[in-house]
């Protein structure tokens, strides 16, 4: 997924200026299209994130996935079982943008890749 400044401000938690400062200073990268607009991939923001250990606990997945606290808790602790199920259940109704949020959101939140794919992806 490609995020634009306004989303990667609103999972940040901060304001767009702030993002705009971090990528003309080089702290955050991110892609300009023609037009000037910045585009962001994950890992520009997991690269950010690793390198600002202080954002780590700022990070706001809410914004992914429109307020479903449930889904929300499980991310941040991880909850394997119930994120099996949600997955496979949206998978199957070929929900896979909500799969790849999960993902990303799981990542972002640094939890490790190998637990992300044998716990549930497997």
């Amino acid at each position: 997924m490609i995020y634009n400044s306004y989303q990667i401000a609103d999972i940040m938690g901060v304001n767009v200026s702030t993002i705009k400062r971090w990528t003309d200073s080089g702290k955050l990268s991110c892609q300009q299209t023609p037009g000037g607009h910045r585009k962001f991939h994950l890992n520009d923001l997991t690269n950010f994130i690793r390198k600002n250990k202080k954002f780590e606990e700022s990070i706001k997945i809410d914004y992914l996935f429109s307020k479903n606290n449930k889904l929300i808790k499980s991310i941040n602790n991880l909850d394997t079982v119930y994120l099996y199920n949600y997955c496979y259940k949206e998978l199957i109704v070929g929900y896979k943008d909500d799969f790849i949020s999960i993902c990303n959101a799981l990542i972002l939140k640094g939890h490790p890749l190998h637990l992300i794919f044998d716990e549930i992806l497997l």
